[in-house]
């Protein structure tokens, strides 16, 4: 185990005239921590500075989860599971509030291509028509008010454009939801669906949704979400995880890259996607969602 010990002078003079974005001292924020944790944070903090990314919460904990477990990352998702394909059980279908997409969700096709074979021109149409919606219901979010949900992360993260906010200790993402659209096997429309089914099996760590809003770059639709902050450098081993899925009735398929109840499937809940907190709860910040039937066949909304 790493102790405050190993932490270099160099590393710790650079720590002591570091202010974070805060207005913490570096080096007073590493003693803060606990001291099985120090080591890490102060090196996650250097790289950081290294990187250019920017010295919030957010980042150093990722950083210090990336430093911390490079080297059992690939033995971990090698670890020896049930794997079996067996069909899992069908649940009955969901009650789930919906409102905060019914004006979304009005004449929304339920078509399914299950091939994957959705069109450019369909995604680009769903993205129009949600950008427009949103703006007709008050509930598009310019891209000049994205500096206003935090401080932006500069470390890359997948299909989502990330922002903290220290002060009400929430992560706010401008998600692409036709990210993984391969991976998923769906159509554009199942997107919208998504949050809540993440809500339901994941509500400690659920997202709020907040609005629309459009890519200044690309010109695409971005949803906003709200999700409570994780303050933890720990990860849960990939046991850990499967027993999480098994033991609430869901299957490894494909090899074990999914896990499955019958109706969904979830895949990328392994390292930064699934974080263990202090009290050692696994909690699933940021899965991949993909449905095996129509959301409409699934959810039953309540009113």
């Amino acid at each position: 185990m790493h102790t405050n010990k190993d932490i270099s002078i160099e590393s710790k003079n650079l720590l002591q005239v570091t202010p974070l974005l805060n207005g913490m001292n570096a080096w007073k924020y590493v003693l803060l921590r606990n001291e099985h944790e120090q080591f890490w944070v102060a090196m996650a903090i250097c790289t950081c500075i290294k990187n250019g990314y920017g010295l919030d919460r957010l980042t150093i904990n990722w950083e210090a989860r990336t430093l911390r477990y490079e080297d059992t990352v690939c033995l971990d998702r090698n670890e020896s599971n049930d794997e079996s394909e067996t069909e899992a059980p069908i649940q009955q279908s969901l009650t789930i509030d919906i409102r905060d997409i019914s004006a979304y969700t009005k004449g929304l096709t339920t078509q399914r291509d299950t091939s994957g074979g959705y069109s450019r021109r369909a995604v680009s149409e769903e993205s129009d028509r949600l950008i427009a919606i949103a703006k007709d219901a008050g509930q598009f979010i310019f891209s000049a008010e994205w500096s206003s949900f935090g401080c932006h992360i500069k470390k890359p993260s997948g299909e989502s454009l990330v922002f903290f906010d220290g002060t009400k200790e929430r992560v706010v993402k401008f998600k692409d939801p036709f990210a993984y659209l391969p991976l998923k096997k769906n159509n554009p429309y199942n997107a919208l669906y998504e949050h809540h089914i993440h809500n339901h099996f994941f509500d400690d760590v659920g997202y709020r949704f907040l609005g629309i809003s459009q890519d200044p770059i690309s010109g695409s639709v971005r949803f906003v979400f709200e999700q409570p902050f994780i303050d933890t450098i720990e990860r849960p081993s990939i046991m850990e995880i499967h027993d999480w899925f098994t033991k609430r009735g869901f299957l490894p398929i494909e090899g074990g890259f999914f896990y499955s109840n019958g109706y969904v499937s979830f895949t990328d809940v392994w390292a930064d996607n699934c974080l263990k907190d202090m009290k050692g709860n696994l909690r699933f910040i940021d899965p991949i969602v993909r449905f095996e039937m129509n959301p409409q066949e699934i959810i039953t909304p309540f009113t």
